[in-house]
């Protein structure tokens, strides 16, 4: 007979826990990415170098948007031989603050790009 009772009583423990969960709620978590995209470089001239920043921020950003993450912060953008590299960070818009030491940060409804 203790076994029935240690049953029950596990079994009302376990209804316990999953009626506070359901009644207070699951936490929330936020979702974040880092993404990098690499853009090749037509030659070395400081508008092909904007060009090809330009080209690989609008590619993270719509990769951004198809994971469902709306808010980007620009992370940093690298020349190196024959391309470019750029960095953002991707959150959805339950995330909390990212830290501050951001180069520019673009939400959807924002008409601005980013600073770079």
């Amino acid at each position: 007979m203790k076994r029935g009772i240690i049953s029950s009583t596990a079994a009302g423990a376990a209804a316990a826990t999953l009626l506070a969960t359901l009644l207070w709620g699951a936490p929330a978590f936020a979702a974040m990415a880092a993404i990098e995209t690499v853009q090749a470089l037509e030659n070395e001239s400081d508008e092909a170098v904007e060009e090809a920043i330009h080209r690989a921020v609008q590619a993270a950003v719509r990769g951004a948007l198809a994971m469902g993450l709306p808010r980007v912060e620009l992370r940093g953008a690298r020349i190196l031989r024959g391309a470019v590299s750029v960095q953002i960070l991707a959150r959805d818009a339950e995330s909390g603050e990212i830290e501050q030491e951001s180069t520019g940060t673009v939400a959807p409804e924002s008409p601005e790009e980013p600073t770079l």
